[in-house]
């Protein structure tokens, strides 16, 4: 029984080693439980310039994920504001956030979403526009989601 721990204990040991020391780093910044599957997941994000949903990771990635454990490491990526959840075209796509290029600004959100392929990338705002908000209503946040073609559809 004890052999069979310390062999489980090297696996999981030997597993961590080969897992981005980044991807821990973040996951400990934020007080997360450092996974197979979380850091596999932050992993995938961190060597993309595009954005990833559901699908990504349930059909492409070499990994085989499960459904519901992805969707909670998304939802939980995206309360801790690692990733940021776009909604466009029925489908949640999901951007990095933790990079220097992709930060959150307290004046919103701005991302460009491919009408033809559904690729999200953020875009810099420089400056909020100005919405009159109705009486009694507060502001919480603010979102701007441009539609077009990027530039491998637009050829």
């Amino acid at each position: 029984m004890i052999y069979l721990w310390l062999l489980l204990l090297h696996e999981v040991s030997f597993q961590l080693l080969f897992m981005s020391a980044a991807a821990i780093g973040i996951l400990r910044k934020y007080r997360l439980h450092i996974t197979k599957q979380r850091v596999l997941i932050l992993k995938a994000f961190m060597s993309t310039e595009r954005s990833l949903d559901l699908q990504y990771f349930l059909h492409e990635h070499a990994y085989p994920f499960e459904r519901t454990t992805v969707f909670r490491i998304l939802k939980l990526f995206t309360k801790k504001n690692i990733v940021y959840r776009v909604c466009a075209y029925g489908s949640d796509r999901y951007l990095l956030l933790q990079n220097g290029k992709r930060k959150s600004t307290a004046s919103g959100r701005s991302t460009f979403v491919c009408t033809r392929c559904g690729k999200a990338i953020t875009v810099d705002t420089i400056t909020s526009p100005t919405i009159k908000i109705p009486k009694g209503f507060t502001r919480s946040d603010l979102e701007i989601i441009i539609h077009g073609l990027c530039p491998t559809c637009k050829q």
